[in-house]
């Protein structure tokens, strides 16, 4: 019985050595998008994104549906009162269409503009849902959420 409890211990510690060599661990080398918002008047948000050259982020699902296009989440300043609904978008950048992908997709910076009260959600963060794409080596990092404080 001890021999099978010391066995299954070294098994555990084992295990647990190689999950965590496993573990996939934030590269400072992964290129980030830059991406920051303004109030603008009484009603407008302006939010500025911009992808790293050579670099894409996804404007809609794709052909097939299923690429992770950019998206902002207003749910934080819809619990906090300061709106009370999902913003409606004013205006949003063209993109190009990218054959490979078969998508809309933002190169550079591109400007989305949403109706909604500036003096409201000024000081505020919403969030941006953004997955990028490295042209030159054919790969897609990992989908992450920004927080933006709404200036």
């Amino acid at each position: 019985m001890k021999t099978s409890a010391a066995f299954s211990l070294i098994i555990f510690i084992l295990g647990t050595a190689f999950l965590d060599s496993c573990q996939t661990k934030p590269s400072q080398n992964v290129p980030h998008p830059e991406i920051t918002a303004k109030a603008i008047g009484d009603n407008l948000v302006q939010i500025q994104v911009t992808v790293p050259e050579h670099h894409h982020a996804y404007l809609d699902k794709g052909r097939d549906g299923v690429l992770l296009d950019l998206q902002f989440n207003w749910q934080k300043l819809i619990e906090s009162g300061a709106l009370k609904k999902e913003p409606e978008k004013k205006s949003a950048p063209a993109g190009a269409q990218d054959d490979t992908a078969h998508a809309t997709v933002l190169r550079g910076t591109g400007t989305f503009e949403f109706i909604a009260p500036a003096k409201d959600v000024e000081g505020k963060n919403l969030a941006a849902r953004i997955q990028i794409c490295n042209e030159t080596r054919g790969i897609c990092y990992r989908p992450e959420t920004i927080d933006v404080q709404i200036q």
